[in-house]
């Protein structure tokens, strides 16, 4: 029995949902095709990665466990990789992990440059955009 709506997760799809309803002296049965559809992830313009909690990393909304199979990179101006995401990494806290500026320290303040693949059949395009780093 679904108690909650609002906690419900359908992990088949489609999925075929029972429902009764009923009464002091009867009762009625139907059923339903269930289909869920992800939606578009939210995508910030800046972040300021200096520890206060504030938007330290660049994270998308409704990214992490929805599209379990993406990848996140980011360039420098410059179109240098410097970070190579995907799901169980989580979101970028500013911190290279690839390409010739690896180190364990922020990127300087600056623009950044995001190309995310969803590796979704729903969203097959790259979405492509800027984060501005600030301190």
């Amino acid at each position: 029995a679904i108690s909650d709506p609002e906690q419900y997760q359908n992990v088949v799809d489609p999925q075929t949902i029972f429902v009764r309803l009923e009464n002091e002296i009867c009762f009625a049965t139907a059923s339903f095709l269930l289909t869920t559809q992800n939606c578009e992830p939210i995508i910030s313009q800046g972040i300021s990665p200096n520890g206060d909690t504030l938007n330290d990393t660049f994270k998308i909304e409704g990214l992490l466990d929805v599209f379990n199979d993406f990848i996140l990179k980011i360039y420098s101006r410059e179109g240098n990789l410097i970070y190579e995401g995907v799901n169980e990494d989580g979101f970028w806290d500013a911190i290279p992990n690839t390409g010739i500026f690896v180190q364990n320290k922020v990127v300087p303040v600056g623009t950044y440059y995001y190309v995310l693949l969803l590796n979704d059949p729903e969203f097959p395009d790259a979405f492509l955009g800027f984060v501005y780093v600030n301190y």
